[in-house]
């Protein structure tokens, strides 16, 4: 199991970081807890495949969702 961690910020948008945004890659599989604002950004800056993403899930609510 390998867990990525490509955003970890605040509410408040910041250049520096991104808003939640977890990947765990086991089995073959890659699963993505969260995806906050700049989430594909967060991907590729840590060198997931943004399109490899088998599932999602949503542990809680972001400002910008409605």
């Amino acid at each position: 199991m390998e867990i990525t961690v490509a955003g970890s910020g605040t509410v408040v948008p910041r250049v520096s970081r991104r808003q939640s945004c977890v990947a765990v890659r086991t089995g073959g599989e890659t699963i993505f807890f969260d995806l906050g604002n700049e989430a594909v950004r967060g991907m590729l800056h840590a060198g997931l495949d943004p399109l490899a993403v088998e599932r999602v899930f949503f542990i809680h609510f972001h400002p910008d969702r409605r």
